[in-house]
């Protein structure tokens, strides 16, 4: 019997952003590309935080409303 599921394991930051590209360049379809790219914010807000270690209580309100916004959660869909 043969298996349809894929694993992937991302064990750095520069994986991760080549994952990113690849999705950038060849977009999913439906509302997981609008999960897709609230990860990539989330993403993005991660390396700026880590870079400057400020603003903790800012990054975490972001960090927050991306992740409500996402799956079952999300209202916006354009």
């Amino acid at each position: 019997m043969s298996s349809r599921n894929a694993t992937l394991m991302i064990r750095s930051k520069d994986e991760l952003k080549r994952i990113i590209e690849i999705f950038n360049k060849a977009p999913l379809n439906s509302n997981k590309q609008l999960n897709f790219i609230a990860f990539r914010e989330a993403f993005e807000l991660y390396l700026q935080h880590s870079k400057r270690k400020e603003n903790t209580i800012f990054y975490t309100e972001q960090m927050e409303a991306i992740r409500s916004s996402m799956n079952r959660n999300r209202t916006d869909f354009v």
